[in-house]
């Protein structure tokens, strides 16, 4: 995957666009609650039927050229609630294989459908339903009917649902021929590849001559900087925090804010918040925690940059979503910590006050969490039950960002995706324990909210093992504050995520089902209600 930032126009869509089919991707679709021109409920799908096998290929040919593709879920109403009366899907239906031969012989174009079949439990109620990812053609290239769609209805007559030759989009919930206003959005991908390939042989050049300067016994200092490629980027990063150079990264951390600052636009802000986040993973990556510092003192500058006092909590117009992103790059740089057995970075990466003494969020991560959703950035934000899907966020980020994560060969080569959720599960986790362990006497209610609850608490049974049997580890992370104290706020936000978790698969236990004689039971104090 290209590290060249994409730019794609539209309202970008409330979940993550990581290719996943899984149960939990399943329950994070449902979520949205509504259809999109990326996301089709279909309450069945009997493909034996020539009518809907013409529809569905249809469906396929138009979501292939969105610039991220599209999801079906097979079994839901239009709202996402379990369809009942109806066919449920099966396994042998919906077959990834199966279903890219069938679409193939319809369009002429790379073919990579994923699906799966699933059986969540919502509410106590148990629904089986398929989730299709179609994804854009891997060349960029639009995808265009190879043939007409025709064939012969179960009553005999002639159906025609599309002509050869058709580029399909989408338009709301709607397959459309592409238009003078859509064709932007078709050519997203294929402007991307050109504008990586137009660039690779100025990235090799300037990388061998990084190579070349750092062979000598005393190589000069190599500046990072924003115009740089990923790649060439980290190089020059890694060079300087082995050389012990953090004069050389603080100098670009002020370019990087000034950049942020001055930009007016978002690609520009989205280049300058990469390369920071790429500074402190590697300084992570690399045990460099004061360079960690300075990372997250400038992302934190550029956090505050968007309120409207820097002692309140409210923003300036269009605030919302500047925040969300800074926060989704916080997440990255958090679950590179976790990755790396960084503990002791976790507190300057999580505690950032938001607000005055009187009133504050002690996490910056929750205040861009609540703020997000009550601009309606999350799926079903309107509920207050719901929450956002941070982590699937966060993980759409560093699918499109390889830099991110440089260490990840080692967890995961055939499927970073996993890799990347468990990290960021787990500093999900940290940071809400962390944030309830230091509210003092504030209230919960803003200082929390555990986004893992919408994945399997098996994703942080590694962690929550290792917190109960090594000091060492809570000591990094909590500091100073009493164990009972640490205790309470584990069991706190277990408690939260086994009821939030009923919202998407109740895939969590709750706290009374902790080991009665591990550490955080036996420590634990009884907490006033």
């Amino acid at each position: 995957m290209s590290a060249t930032e994409p730019e794609y126009s539209g309202p970008m869509p409330p979940f993550a666009y990581d290719g996943q089919v899984g149960e939990e991707k399943l329950g994070e679709l449902l979520a949205v609650g509504a259809e999109h021109s990326y996301l089709d409920f279909k309450t069945e799908l009997d493909l034996k039927d020539p009518t809907k096998k013409l529809d569905f290929i249809k469906d396929c040919a138009a979501m292939m050229n969105l610039p991220r593709g599209g999801y079906l879920v097979i079994g839901a109403h239009d709202d996402g609630t379990p369809a009942k009366g109806f066919e449920a899907p099966t396994k042998e239906m919906f077959d990834s294989a199966a279903l890219t031969e069938m679409v193939k012989g319809y369009v002429d174009a790379p073919i990579d459908i994923r699906a799966q079949v699933h059986t969540l439990r919502l509410k106590g109620v148990y629904a089986s339903m398929a989730v299709i990812y179609v994804a854009p053609p891997a060349d960029g290239m639009p995808a265009v009917t190879s043939k007409a769609g025709t064939a012969q209805s179960q009553g005999g007559g002639r159906i025609h649902r599309f002509d050869r030759g058709v580029i399909f989009t989408r338009e709301g919930s709607s397959n459309v021929p592409v238009s003078h206003r859509t064709w932007g959005n078709v050519l997203a991908n294929f402007r991307q590849q050109q504008r990586a390939e137009s660039r690779q042989d100025v990235d090799a050049l300037i990388r061998r001559t990084l190579q070349m300067m750092g062979s000598g016994a005393a190589p000069p200092r190599v500046l990072p900087l924003l115009n740089m490629d990923s790649i060439t980027f980290s190089e020059a990063v890694v060079s300087n925090l082995r050389d012990g150079s953090t004069n050389v990264l603080r100098r670009f951390l002020i370019t990087g804010k000034n950049a942020y600052l001055n930009s007016a636009s978002d690609v520009g802000r989205k280049t300058a918040l990469n390369k920071i986040t790429a500074v402190a993973v590697e300084a992570l990556l690399l045990s460099d925690i004061a360079a960690v510092e300075y990372a997250m003192d400038a992302l934190f500058v550029l956090y505050e940059s968007h309120l409207v006092d820097p002692t309140r909590t409210g923003g300036k117009p269009g605030a919302q979503p500047m925040w969300l992103d800074i926060i989704l790059h916080t997440m990255v740089i958090g679950a590179a910590a976790v990755r790396g057995g960084m503990y002791e970075a976790i507190p300057t990466i999580a505690l950032r006050r938001v607000g005055d003494e009187k009133y504050s969020y002690r996490s910056w991560i929750r205040h861009g969490l609540t703020e997000a959703a009550r601009a309606g950035l999350f799926v079903r934000a309107g509920e207050s039950s719901k929450g956002g899907n941070l982590i699937a966020l966060s993980s759409e980020l560093m699918v499109e960002n390889p830099t991110f994560w440089p260490d990840i060969q080692g967890f995961s080569a055939s499927d970073p995706t996993a890799a990347f959720v468990d990290s960021l599960c787990q500093f999900d986790f940290l940071w809400c324990c962390l944030s309830v362990a230091n509210v003092g006497e504030g209230p919960l209610s803003a200082s929390f909210y555990p986004s893992c609850s919408a994945y399997h608490q098996s994703r942080i049974l590694p962690l929550f093992r290792r917190l109960e049997a090594e000091p060492k580890i809570r000591n990094a992370v909590f500091g100073d504050i009493p164990e009972p104290q640490i205790a309470n706020a584990i069991i706190t936000v277990i408690e939260m995520a086994y009821r939030q978790s009923w919202d998407y698969g109740g895939w969590w236990d709750s706290p009374s089902d902790l080991p009665t004689n591990g550490w955080t039971k036996k420590t634990a104090t009884p907490i006033d209600t």
